[in-house]
């Protein structure tokens, strides 16, 4: 006998009848085979790699891989060709990454439901996958702004069927697995679930395969499914979805940041280009839009060497004009972008901070002390620093060096093109924060300023990761 008051659809039935009144405080979900139909393109790979060799594998082993890590995969074929695994595990991965290309397919009904729990509850993905290519197949379907952790195979001791991975991911959302839901299509997902202690629905979509839990719903797409969801408590307490939107937010909490100066921390682009202008215009040169576009972000030589050709001057006198005027109007106060000090403040209490400029390191290291910021910055990088500037990636490796982290381990904050291809190029997660007009379309995400409040509660969220 339920002990709902209010009669309910018969949709709903199966739902109050198995977890009477229940409701989760935190949900997780599998990938592949439950957001993502990309399980069955990891079973058309392998199928077709042992085709090509005429071989097939045998229905107990096939059954026995899905939802294993890529590991137990790869090895599994090298032993039934014969072949090196790590040859084998490089083509699969061609192979699987063309189907990607052509389209990450959907399954129907996953993003609303994710979209409705997630405006209630904390959601999670626990996935066998590697982080990278999990995290960016979220990303690139629309679906990661809805997720709050990303749990992988490389986040954990053991991948499923082992329990590590939705213990991590119960520990992340700060939610007890017998307060959370998991959902999940496999044996061995639904075996990882159940060992964790989540109460669990299982939805299959590999023909033989019969995980067990709690209850079986035929797809994520079951109606009664979303109109339960529907009626889950509230738990978000002020959820903002343009913080998760922030894209890899929750998933890539920095170790360290890598960021531009001019235009990113300091107001000092209009005052460039003010210099710039003042060059051209004393030389009677009129600028066309492509001409101040060629301008930004390059470097004091490079400017020179562009002014020089645009009024027929010699580099070196432009250099030294170009030098004298801009430090003539930075004064003895030079003015800070929006938010920049706030950020500064707050971010250099959770992680070291390095500023990598296009400027030459004089007149770096004096823009920044004239602002007040300097003090903020364990590194300064340069274009007196590196062999090659920007748009080289030297600038942002040198600053994730300096600093002791690794480039991918590094958020980039960017406003111009230019920077943006050096912070891409290293290896590291781009934000951007457009300054010019130009849009950085290599940005894993975009803002319009340093002040979003969004934005700073995601950073006041980061752990303490500073050597004291």
């Amino acid at each position: 006998m339920s002990d709902y008051a209010e009669p309910f659809s018969p949709s709903l039935a199966p739902f109050h009848e198995t977890f009477g009144t229940f409701t989760p405080e935190a949900i997780v979900f599998d990938c592949d085979g439950v957001l993502l139909n990309t399980q069955s393109l990891w079973e058309d790979t392998q199928v077709e790699y042992l085709e090509a060799r005429s071989l097939e594998m045998d229905e107990e082993r096939r059954r026995w891989l899905v939802g294993r890590d890529v590991k137990d995969v790869v090895i599994a074929i090298a032993e039934l060709t014969g072949e090196i695994p790590e040859e084998v595990g490089e083509a699969l991965k061609k192979i699987y990454f063309a189907k990607l290309a052509e389209g990450i397919p959907v399954l129907p009904g996953a993003a609303e439901l994710l979209k409705a729990a997630s405006s209630r509850i904390p959601v999670a993905v626990a996935s066998n996958s590697n982080r990278a290519p999990l995290v960016s197949e979220l990303a690139d379907v629309g679906l990661l702004p809805y997720v709050d952790h990303v749990v992988s195979l490389d986040d954990v001791p053991n991948p499923k069927p082992a329990p590590d991975i939705y213990v991590r991911a119960c520990e992340l959302l700060g939610v007890a697995p017998e307060r959370t839901l998991a959902i999940e299509d496999s044996e061995t997902g639904a075996q990882a679930a159940s060992a964790a202690g989540c109460r669990l629905i299982v939805a299959p979509t590999i023909p033989g395969q019969n995980p067990e839990g709690e209850l079986e719903i035929e797809a994520i797409g079951d109606a009664g499914l979303r109109e339960w969801a529907a009626t889950w408590p509230d738990r978000r307490k002020g959820y903002s979805p343009v913080y998760n939107a922030l894209g890899l937010v929750r998933h890539e909490i920095p170790e360290a940041i890598v960021t531009d100066c001019d235009g990113l921390l300091l107001d000092t682009e209009a005052l460039w280009t003010e210099t710039q202008l003042k060059v051209l215009y004393d030389a009677g040169v009129s600028p066309t839009e492509e001409d101040l576009g060629a301008l930004m972000g390059t470097t004091l030589e490079q400017t020179a060497d562009i002014l020089g050709e645009m009024t027929g001057q010699d580099p070196a006198h432009v250099q030294q004009l170009v030098t004298d005027d801009f430090q003539s109007r930075l004064g003895s106060s030079v003015p800070v972008m929006p938010g920049a000090r706030e950020f500064l403040a707050l971010a250099s209490t959770k992680v070291p901070i390095a500023v990598a400029s296009n400027s030459w390191h004089e007149i770096l290291e004096k823009k920044l002390t004239g602002a007040g910021l300097i003090e903020y910055c364990e590194s300064l990088q340069s274009a007196s620093t590196v062999e090659n500037p920007k748009p080289a990636p030297d600038m942002y490796e040198a600053g994730a060096k300096a600093l002791g982290c690794e480039p991918s381990r590094c958020l980039a904050f960017e406003d111009s093109p230019i920077g943006a291809r050096a912070a891409k190029a290293a290896g590291m997660t781009l934000i951007g924060i457009p300054s010019t007009g130009q849009p950085i379309d290599v940005a894993d995400v975009t803002l319009s300023s340093l002040s979003d409040p969004d934005f700073l509660a995601w950073v006041k969220s980061w752990p303490n990761r500073k050597q004291d």
